[in-house]
């Protein structure tokens, strides 16, 4: 049964159950042997005309749209319980992220880490308000020395490692010691919002599940995680499930029951479906079972964005002394400035860094008389 908890008894929950690699409220109780196995199921659940238990958004008459096989394309699907009690967010990110591996050359490990803090950041952006962002970052004393994402609930992201090449050691110990710190920002808000909380060691979503549970009191099971062979991504997603005020402890239990009898079939249940080429629809409807109805909200496609531009890398210029950028004109030095989060890479030669500061200084000049008018 989900229930309010106070911090130290959650706490010793989501100890048990890092085995299972997701973070939880839920109570895990002993149930008996599954009706199904995970390949049963998946046989029984491969087109819409057999999910019968999800329903497509309000004015639609199916679910087609939002089915997606073999996972041929990048999504984020969101649900709805039919009682309102969970929200359900799934999200499969496999071409996304090789794509990010080859731009920013990361190594498995770290394409493993930034997928990984991808996910959970992506899936706790979905629903958000237009314009808002959760930047995650895991601060570690690791090798990897840090991760950073940037997500907004339009499914756009952005991100990087600080390690690009780290390999050789487990991720876990990549990552280090330190703490998970979380920003929400929008540009109405007079300030953004500012939580953080320590890493445990227990994997990324355990500690985003552990930061969710003390700083913001907020009673979810989330997991995310990357399969990979060699460099290539073969899968790579997640699940966050949200428990709602006021949620039916039935629909709650039911969905507790479902996850521990996928859970029987397979640990690694969520990404041997997604490797398998199970949609997500096909999982959502899993999750669900047969006691719990729930209703499609949305579907995105997630996709990359940065806002580097050469006009930005000329504005830190000016930031520079002007006899430290004279120096490097006389000189003859070519400036190089690289894109974390993209990996691009932008070049100026000298003649390049004169004639762009002075036409930044000449766009100054108009803006401060006319502001003087």
């Amino acid at each position: 049964m989900i229930t309010n908890r106070t911090v130290p008894l959650l706490l010793l929950l989501l100890t048990t159950l890092i085995m299972l690699h997701s973070i939880t409220s839920f109570t895990p109780r002993l149930l008996p042997s599954p009706r199904f196995t995970l390949k049963t199921k998946r046989s029984l659940l491969r087109s819409s005309s057999s999910i019968t238990n999800i329903h497509p958004p309000t004015g639609t008459h199916s679910l087609s749209p939002y089915l997606n096989p073999n996972n041929k394309n990048d999504q984020i699907l969101t649900l709805l319980t039919s009682d309102g009690s969970l929200k359900l967010t799934l999200l499969t990110l496999r071409n996304l992220l090789n794509d990010l591996s080859l731009d920013q050359n990361l190594s498995p490990l770290s394409t493993r880490a930034l997928g990984t803090a991808f996910t959970c950041s992506t899936m706790l952006a979905s629903g958000m308000d237009t314009n808002q962002i959760f930047q995650l970052t895991i601060n570690g004393d690791g090798p990897l020395r840090g991760i950073c994402t940037v997500s907004s609930s339009d499914g756009t992201m952005k991100g990087y490692v600080g390690n690009p090449t780290c390999e050789g050691v487990e991720l876990i110990n990549a990552i280090g010691k330190g703490t998970v710190q979380v920003v929400k920002n929008h540009p109405d808000w007079p300030r953004p919002y500012n939580g953080i909380s320590g890493i445990g060691g227990g994997g990324i979503s355990i500690d985003v599940g552990v930061y969710l549970a003390q700083s913001e009191q907020r009673e979810c099971v989330i997991f995310g995680e990357v399969e990979m062979k060699g460099f290539l991504v073969t899968g790579s997603g997640g699940y966050l499930i949200e428990r709602l005020p006021e949620a039916s402890e039935a629909t709650s239990d039911a969905i507790e029951k479902n996850l521990a009898e996928l859970a029987k079939g397979s640990q690694n249940w969520f990404m041997d479906s997604l490797v398998g080429g199970t949609d997500l629809l096909t999982v959502a409807s899993m999750i669900l079972g047969e006691e719990v109805e729930g209703k499609v909200l949305e579907s995105i496609e997630p996709a990359t964005t940065c806002e580097c531009s050469l006009e930005r890398l000329v504005r830190s210029l000016t930031l520079i002394p002007r006899d430290d950028v004279m120096d490097i004109i006389q000189k003859e030095e070519n400036v190089e400035a690289k894109c974390e989060f993209c990996g691009k890479m932008y070049r100026l030669s000298p003649d390049d860094v004169k004639r762009e500061f002075e036409k930044f200084e000449k766009m100054n000049e108009i803006k401060m008389k006319e502001e003087g008018k």
